[in-house]
């Protein structure tokens, strides 16, 4: 798993965008994937997104499965605590570690 951890306004989306980019079975899961669609566009790329709500759906055992096309996919997240504030989990999440393997 790759860690890009940044500031804002440090590319961190757009560096997510080029490595789906050389994904062929890639998703991009964020807040908005109009907004993502656009950006993804501006770079010159075509990846699909998909919305917090939607990746809920699809990972969830208990809802029935949506467009089997989702299921064997390489999800890229963007803003990973946005997914983890989001509906995906019904309780307030106050805190989270997360471990960079990668140095």
């Amino acid at each position: 798993m790759i860690h890009i951890i940044s500031g804002n306004c440090t590319g961190k989306t757009r560096k997510l965008i080029e490595l789906a980019a050389k994904d062929p079975n890639s998703v991009i899961v964020c807040k908005n994937p109009t907004a993502m669609m656009t950006k993804v566009k501006k770079y010159g790329y075509y990846i699909e997104a998909i919305s917090y709500d939607t990746f809920d759906r699809i990972n969830n055992p208990l809802c029935p499965p949506i467009d089997e096309t989702y299921f064997g996919k390489n999800y890229y997240i963007d803003e990973l605590e946005e997914l983890l504030s989001s509906s995906i989990f019904y309780e307030n999440i106050v805190a989270y570690t997360l471990t960079n393997e990668n140095t």
